[in-house]
């Protein structure tokens, strides 16, 4: 008789995504919502943006955003403050 291994499971690269996604927010260091992550940028405060698309969207990528205070006129020194 072999000495026969189980299966290895198959690997799901969006489903692992998608578990650590879910960690992060449980830990509260993920911030979901258009509002309240250009709120962090414009803070100074996100690491990292992750966007999503709609696969039926044909207006194309939307472009950066800007932080709070340059969409509104105000210049780079305000953005922080």
């Amino acid at each position: 008789m072999k000495n026969e291994r189980a299966p290895a499971a198959s690997f799901d690269p969006a489903g692992r995504i998608a578990g650590l996604l879910g960690m992060a927010r449980r830990a509260g260091k993920l911030t979901a919502g258009f509002d309240a992550v250009a709120a962090l940028i414009g803070r100074g405060k996100a690491a990292a943006v992750m966007t999503a698309a709609d696969p039926l969207c044909r207006a194309g990528p939307p472009g950066p955003v800007p932080p709070p205070a340059l969409a509104q006129g105000g210049d780079r020194r305000g953005a922080g403050a």
